[in-house]
Parts: C-alpha cells; structure tokens; sequence
C-alpha cells in the first residue's frame, strides 16, 4: 500500500522523491547517495566521534545547528552541547555530522580553524569535557551540582512512600475504632499499635478489616477505608508528579541564573565593544 523508502526501508506516504528514487527524508536521500563523508568533509575533520548524545526531561548532551551544508555528501556543522531544559548551555565541540537518517547519524571532529583561536579539545564519545570552560561556567557547574544536592535531599526527605500511608492507614482505623469499640477506648492509639508490634501495618489493618468485617464496622470504616484506598492506588502517580516537581524546581532557577548570566555577558560585551570604537 504505501512505498518503502530506498535507504531505511521505512514505509512513507509522501516523501522525496527524484531521480534516485523515493526517500522519506532528505537525510536519507543524501547518504543513499554518497554513503558517508566525502574527502573534502574527511580532511577538515578528525575520526573522533562526538558519539550519542542523550538527554533525560531536557536535560544532557545534544548537538545543535546546521551551518556549512557540503553540496557533495549533504553533511553539516553541529556543535555539541550540555543542554537544560532542552536550551544549549555548555559548547562541547564542533562535529562535521552526516545523517544515516533522520535519527541516526556519523559524527567527525571538526580541526582547529587556522584564524580562531586555539582552545583545549574535547570529546563526547567518551563522557569528558576537556574544553577548558570560563569561570563563569564552572562557577554555573558547581551552583547546579550543589542545588541538584539540595533539591535530591528535599525530595527524599517528603518524598510519599507505600509503608508511610499503610502505618497512617492503621492509626487512622485504630483511632476510629477507639472512638466505638469500649475495648479500646482505655488505652491509646499507640498502646494498641504497640500491642500488635509483631505485625507490620498492611498485616494489622487486614487484621482489623477481618475482625471488624460485620455490615455495621464496615459501614462505620467505610471512609477511612475509601481515603487510605484510594490514596494507595493514586500512589504512583503521584511519586512521578513529585519528581517532575522536583526536577522543575531544580532546573527553573538555574535557567533563569542562566539567562541573567547570558544577557549580563551580552551587555558588558556591548559596552566594551562600544569603548574600543574609534
């Protein structure tokens, strides 16, 4: 019904098509065509790879850019960047980058440019930033490493764990029991937990649901039952809003220190370059 495409064998409905074919994207179009870097490419780079880039909730390395398209193997320039909230923070390295297809790709370390500046090198393939970084940005890695610190230890701290809600489940039932049961009214909530120190509170709430399992006890636990029930069930859900807060927490205030500390370089930049001026 729909076509393949001639380099990854994807089915597509439209795509490119001339007189190499039909492709589902120009990506692909280029490397059926010249399956890899051409010399030109192959001498401007080295075989260094920037190797895969990841990123987890807009956070990690990603190559960014399209600069100097080569019109014989359709490569082009990306730089590698550590990236926050999918906004390019860090530069890694620049890679002459030649797309497999639109997810995969052959990446080469660009050479040093005979007219820039010579700086360290640096190398994504193996996890190390070896560019030699400014003291602003090492002063921005070591304010995001000590509030990641912070933020992780606040979460754990308040983070909703199962044995919390069942040991405020137990009391909860306990508490209600005392309020009817003349049994128990005597003593306190503590005293009849303790009394059941053998049990752990999932075993001692069944316990109680078993031994108070009438029409009449489950009418009167009925609530408490339908609160800690329910509170259980939404419990994964709401570990994962938890840590989506937490990240938010953690990764908004370093954006905006982040875009406060750009704008203020930009600024300086402009105020110098206007005193250099003849």
């Amino acid at each position: 019904m729909f076509e393949k495409c001639q380099n990854c064998g994807a089915r597509i409905i439209s795509g490119v098509r001339d007189e190499e074919g039909l492709f589902c994207s120009m990506e692909c179009r280029n490397f059926f065509v010249v399956p890899g870097f051409c010399d030109t490419c192959l001498s401007a780079s080295t075989d260094v790879s920037s190797g895969g880039t990841f990123t987890f909730n807009g956070v990690g390395t990603k190559l960014y850019g399209s600069k100097g398209p080569c019109e014989i193997c359709g490569s082009v320039i990306q730089t590698a960047f550590i990236c926050l909230l999918f906004v390019p923070v860090i530069p890694l390295a620049r890679y002459r980058v030649k797309y497999v297809s639109p997810t995969r790709f052959l990446s080469r370390k660009l050479l040093p440019t005979p007219h820039a500046p010579r700086v360290a090198e640096s190398s994504v393939a193996d996890g190390s930033v070896s560019r030699r970084l400014n003291g602003w940005q090492r002063l921005f890695i070591v304010i995001a490493v000590i509030w990641l610190a912070i933020n992780v230890t606040v979460l754990t701290t308040v983070f909703p764990q199962q044995d919390e809600i069942w040991d405020r489940y137990a009391y909860a039932l306990i508490d209600r029991l005392r309020a009817a049961d003349e049994r128990l009214a005597q003593t306190s909530s503590f005293e009849v937990r303790t009394s059941y120190a053998n049990l752990t509170s999932v075993d001692l709430v069944q316990k109680i649901r078993r031994e108070y399992s009438t029409p009449d006890w489950q009418s009167y636990l009925s609530d408490v039952n339908t609160e800690y029930e329910t509170e259980l069930h939404a419990l994964p859900r709401t570990q994962m809003q938890m840590v989506a807060w937490g990240f938010v927490c953690w990764a908004a205030p370093l954006l905006v220190l982040y875009v406060l500390g750009w704008s203020t370089a930009w600024v300086t930049a402009g105020f110098r370059t206007h005193r250099g001026a003849p």
